[in-house]
């Protein structure tokens, strides 16, 4: 990944660019995670409304929470498979920059 750099000063700058780059999506993330939360808050206070209005009975209640509450742990659980991939990437970045700096020694 870094193999074309002559100057360490070079390699930091790309390594600073991608490690900002994966940070960038890891806060995407986390915005994503709040955005889902605050749907599902929304759409469960649309029910209530609805049941009201409408004279749903408590079974729908119930229903309608696991419904909305099945949906935010397959999207929590996405977002954390997600959240633990560019971690991963974070991680193997960092080795090939470490690597690449011991290869270039003490140049610049």
């Amino acid at each position: 990944m870094f193999t074309g750099y002559k100057k360490i000063s070079d390699l930091e700058t790309a390594y600073d660019e991608e490690r900002r780059k994966l940070n960038d999506k890891l806060e995407q993330l986390q915005e994503i995670k709040h955005q889902i939360k605050l749907d599902c808050e929304y759409s469960y206070d649309c029910f209530l409304y609805l049941k009201n209005k409408m004279d749903y009975s408590q079974e729908s209640n119930v229903k309608m929470t696991h419904i909305i509450n099945e949906f935010n742990d397959e999207m929590t659980q996405r977002i954390k498979n997600e959240e633990m991939k560019i971690e991963r990437s974070k991680d193997e970045l960092k080795r090939e920059y470490l690597k690449e700096i011991e290869k270039m020694g003490g140049r610049e």
